[in-house]
């Protein structure tokens, strides 16, 4: 632990990151507090902030990668992302597989981020269906985007501990444990006795 703290570079791009997720969390907690008076305070604060990172940081990403390369983008947002591509190079230099994976998580995953809060504010039915669509997603996703690069012996990874362990472990780790936590939600809900008779009346 000590190797990592001692690791650590402030800089005005892991400043302003950090700044982008404060405000990210503010938003999700007003969010959260305005939408719903339910138990499920927690599930739309993450999602806010699911759908948020989705859209606006990961849609920075895409924007990056689709007209130059992070690498070669300019403005302080882009040193957002060159600042996690010192973690992870794959990132700097647009690598297909990422750029692909990252398509799909902005444009859906983000969008199911939203369609889910209105589900829960409006009882919908298919709330619990889009929820595990959008946990398979984003578990994949995670999946598909470092298990290549631990099979490949983590060529592409920094040696800097707190880049590592902070960047790519803490952030990334949030996007299992939620949706892990919330398919375990949705399997209770799609298995309440309730619902599985209504499926049998129809």
């Amino acid at each position: 632990m000590q190797a990592v703290l001692d690791s650590i570079k402030w800089t005005p791009e892991l400043g302003l990151g950090l700044a982008e997720v404060v405000v990210y969390v503010a938003i999700a907690g007003l969010a959260a507090f305005r939408l719903v008076k339910t138990n499920e305070r927690l599930l739309v604060f993450w999602l806010v902030y699911n759908g948020l990172t989705h859209f606006l940081m990961e849609g920075r990403f895409v924007y990056y990668s689709l007209t130059t390369t992070v690498e070669n983008a300019t403005g302080p947002l882009a040193h957002v992302w060159k600042e996690y591509g010192a973690a992870d190079v794959r990132w700097l230099w647009a690598e297909q597989n990422i750029v692909a994976m990252e398509i799909v998580t902005v444009l859906l995953d983000g969008s199911l981020c939203f369609a889910i809060i209105w589900a829960i504010k409006t009882h919908s039915p298919n709330r619990h269906f889009m929820q595990v669509v959008l946990c398979t997603c984003e578990l994949y996703g995670n999946w598909m985007t470092f298990a290549p690069e631990w099979l490949s012996g983590n060529k592409n990874l920094t040696d800097d501990p707190f880049k590592v362990w902070f960047h790519l472990f803490f952030f990334n780790f949030l996007w299992v444990v939620f949706p892990l936590l919330m398919l375990i939600q949705s399997h209770k809900a799609l298995s309440h006795p309730k619902v599985i008779q209504s499926r049998k009346t129809r």
